[in-house]
């Protein structure tokens, strides 16, 4: 088991029930782990490996238990529900899990902030603001936190897109919060140039079925991830994975006209992990289910 992999899983905190899962692509790609215990009384942490990289762990139920640095029992006590911890990676910590918990832990590679701010060699982050053993509320947090739980519970309908602009969003907001050397904000709107908005747009309709990365649109179009998603939410007026999924459902309704193809079928080839995902977002999106609509657009 490699270093960064053991961190990244969480599988020092020997949960007995934990779920992992990668935000982006990438030797820096940020993940997110659920791990939780009904039970009190689930003792210390195995050591952690050591690296350049965060955890980030956002509890979803009130917790209390012993946090421990370089074997220095901190002052921690508890740590409310929606409320935010900071651990440094380089520092040798642990912890004695005294009671039950539900969180949501993210392994954040000190690179991942650069990268996602497009900072220079001359303005990098050096590292983060914040009190060990104090808990801190971040709403924004708290927020982005809540939007990939229903990816954690059912990975299999994760969209790749959805998750890149996460990750790229919970590292600009904690690099902007938190970081050591604040950089400064671009003043000047980006957007794409007309060849690199249809070179995207080809791609993602070429790739409807998933499987492509924001990193692999960002390298086609000869720019960095932070700069890409920017400049097409700029341009297109959605991110891009919102962008796939309205691709999908266009595709979607063009199949639904055949009355050939079923439900299941169409779910499949648009990309949905079921009938049941493609339902859930063709309604959202158009108001009602794809059923309706093909009786209401069977002439059409």
């Amino acid at each position: 088991m490699t270093d960064a992999y053991q961190n990244r899983s969480q599988r020092f905190l020997r949960a007995p029930a934990i779920s992992t899962l990668d935000l982006g692509v990438g030797v820096h790609r940020i993940s997110a782990t659920r791990a939780w215990s009904g039970t009190e009384n689930n003792g210390f942490t195995l050591p952690h490996a050591q690296e350049e990289a965060f955890m980030l762990s956002l509890q979803l139920v009130d917790y209390s238990g012993d946090i421990l640095l370089k074997d220095r029992k901190l002052s921690f006590r508890q740590q409310r529900a929606n409320e935010l911890q900071l651990y440094d990676y380089r520092r040798p910590w642990s912890a004695n899990l005294r009671s039950a918990y539900d969180c949501v832990n993210f392994h954040v590679p000190l690179e991942a902030l650069n990268s996602a701010l497009q900072t220079s060699e001359k303005r990098r982050v050096q590292t983060l603001r914040y009190q060990a053993g104090e808990p801190m509320s971040d709403p924004v947090f708290a927020a982005l936190v809540r939007a990939i739980l229903p990816s954690l519970l059912r990975p299999e309908e994760a969209n790749l897109l959805f998750l890149s602009h996460v990750s790229l969003a919970l590292a600009t907001h904690v690099a902007d919060r938190y970081a050591e050397l604040a950089l400064p904000r671009a003043t000047i709107r980006s957007r794409l140039a007309p060849w690199q908005e249809r070179r995207a747009k080809e791609m993602i309709d070429a790739n409807i079925g998933g499987g492509l990365s924001q990193q692999a649109l960002a390298d086609a179009c000869g720019l960095s991830a932070g700069y890409f998603a920017r400049a097409f939410r700029e341009t297109v007026g959605m991110p891009p994975h919102k962008w796939l999924l309205v691709r999908r459902v266009e595709h979607a309704k063009h199949l639904l006209h055949r009355s050939d193809i079923g439900l299941a079928e169409i779910a499949t080839a648009c990309g949905f992990a079921d009938q049941s995902h493609f339902t859930r977002v063709f309604c959202r999106l158009e108001g009602a289910t794809p059923g309706v609509w093909r009786r209401q657009h069977r002439y059409g």
